[in-house]
């Protein structure tokens, strides 16, 4: 049987990390305001915030599937989920296996079609691969990177073709194909790992900046973004950068990573300050860093967004987007971020079939939510069954799990016409967040605590006076609101409130 997790096992005592890095984390977002008391809370969101709302996708990989991320049972699963979109790949040597024959019938297409054919928008992720077209790649297709640059990729810029001719004239030729089909596509995947990039860190910006330059002058409305960061590298990354430019002390570092890589059931532990020297030393970590300042060096005006990759601890999240949002702005320019890879990390099925993993999704996928991110695509695949960690959506050929369950009761609810206004609190014990509707009143709350239990009181909105509770499983309850405040007992799980 699956764990479960309900409400009578969340009120313990507080766990050492729910506090961890707390000071500083909150420093970077917005403050939030002061409790009223230690036993209730009373919380209303201020009226005025920036509104913003973000496009949902999943990328799965179904058990009992063939293993791709378009197979058709792949594909019923995310049309089923609630999302808005789907994340697939595609190949340059799949669409033009001989130089110049270039194919519209091809398994790249047919992916597309399956996926249009579900209702589905894309966002596709770009890879040159391994072929004709490349330089330095093994021999035979699957050893070496998934990815190395063109041949013909040069140092010296042609307004009509970029850095890579070749390169240029493919991706043109597709996207005009494909004009008005994507909203998004990413350029490569994790550039920064050489387990999907071959060539360097400089050459990838070439040839992001050539991808760029060709989407646009063939489809103008596609928003461009990179390969994304990964997730494992980035909290290594960031607590060096701070430590480095004296925003923070070891000991602050320290407390940072040990949040961020809180959820790792991977090889990064940190448990004090040697642990994150040594971390922080490590070759692997210090090229990743170095070609993750080269890229965001080189992105500016390059790209529409900042694409960055995220398993980790969700009260973390606000403190990389800060980060990146800062160090942009440093280098001279800004731009959206989105996600193309989120997910949950877990140590086997029967964390992935418990309801653990869906009070994770609910609470990662409000906060991204609440930072303004324009697009997140969930990761959902059991990637433990190859001796790492991460837990999926789906279970055996495409059935529900309760974190499925949980996406789509957040994936349909926000699409319901919902945007982000307000965060009332953010932790450490209370998260409470405020959305308001298509007419502009903030009609949907979303609130659970980390540690013990707390009452809430909730003011409606002018009006309003009845209230649907409905907890991240799904279960609902109407309520009523007296003497204009509606008391809400023992919150301890994730809930999302409607005003009507």
């Amino acid at each position: 049987m699956p764990t479960t997790r309900r409400r009578t096992s969340l009120i313990l005592a507080l766990l050492s990390l729910t506090s961890l890095c707390g000071c500083r984390i909150a420093s970077l977002a917005e403050p939030a305001p002061e409790k009223t008391g230690t036993a209730e809370v009373v919380t209303q969101a201020e009226t005025g915030a920036e509104a913003g709302q973000t496009v949902l996708g999943v990328l799965a990989v179904v058990p009992g599937s063939s293993g791709s991320v378009a197979d058709p049972m792949a594909v019923a699963a995310v049309a089923a989920s609630g999302a808005h979109t789907m994340r697939i790949n595609l190949d340059w040597a799949i669409s033009e296996p001989q130089p110049g024959d270039l194919s519209f019938d091809t398994l790249n297409d047919l992916r597309i079609a399956r996926i249009e054919g579900a209702g589905l928008r894309l966002f596709p992720t770009l890879y040159v691969g391994q072929g004709w077209m490349t330089r330095d790649s093994p021999q035979g297709v699957g050893g070496g990177s998934r990815s190395y640059p063109p041949a013909d990729l040069g140092t010296v810029w042609e307004n009509d073709s970029g850095y890579s001719p070749g390169y240029y004239d493919f991706v043109y030729r597709f996207f005009e194909h494909y004009r008005g089909h994507f909203d998004f596509v990413a350029v490569e995947n994790e550039a920064e790992s050489k387990s999907f990039w071959g060539g360097t860190a400089e050459e990838y910006v070439r040839l992001l900046k050539t991808a760029y330059a060709a989407i646009k002058a063939a489809d103008p409305a596609v928003t461009v973004v990179d390969s994304g960061f990964v997730s494992e590298a980035l909290g290594l990354c960031i607590a060096g950068d701070r430590i480095e430019t004296g925003q923070w002390s070891m000991d602050e570092a320290v407390e940072f990573t040990q949040l961020y890589y809180s959820a790792q059931t991977g090889r990064i532990r940190v448990r004090s300050r040697a642990d994150l020297d040594a971390a922080l030393n490590q070759a692997q970590a210090k090229e990743q860093c170095r070609r993750i300042r080269v890229m965001l060096e080189g992105e500016a005006g390059s790209v529409d967004a900042i694409n960055f990759h995220f398993y980790e601890d969700y009260r973390a999240l606000p403190a990389v987007v800060a980060w990146l949002r800062e160090t942009t702005s440093r280098i001279g320019y800004r731009t959206a971020l989105v996600t193309n890879e989120m997910g949950v990390r877990g140590p086997d099925i029967r964390f992935a079939e418990s309801e653990a993993q869906a009070e994770q999704v609910f609470k990662k996928l409000v906060t991204s939510q609440t930072l303004g991110l324009e697009a997140v695509v969930w990761f959902s695949a059991d990637t433990f069954l190859r001796g790492r960690d991460k837990v999926g959506l789906f279970g055996s050929e495409g059935m529900s799990r309760p974190a499925s369950q949980t996406f789509k009761l957040v994936a349909e609810t926000l699409n319901g016409g919902y945007r982000f206004r307000a965060t009332v609190v953010s932790g450490p014990s209370l998260y409470h967040h405020v959305f308001e509707d298509a007419d502009g009143v903030p009609s949907l709350e979303m609130l659970w605590t980390e540690g013990m239990a707390e009452s809430v009181t909730l003011q409606p909105p002018g009006g309003r006076t009845q209230a649907t509770v409905v907890d991240y499983t799904g279960e609902s309850r109407s309520l009523t609101a007296q003497d204009g405040s509606l008391k809400l007992e023992w919150v301890t799980d994730p809930i999302l409130v409607i005003w009507r």
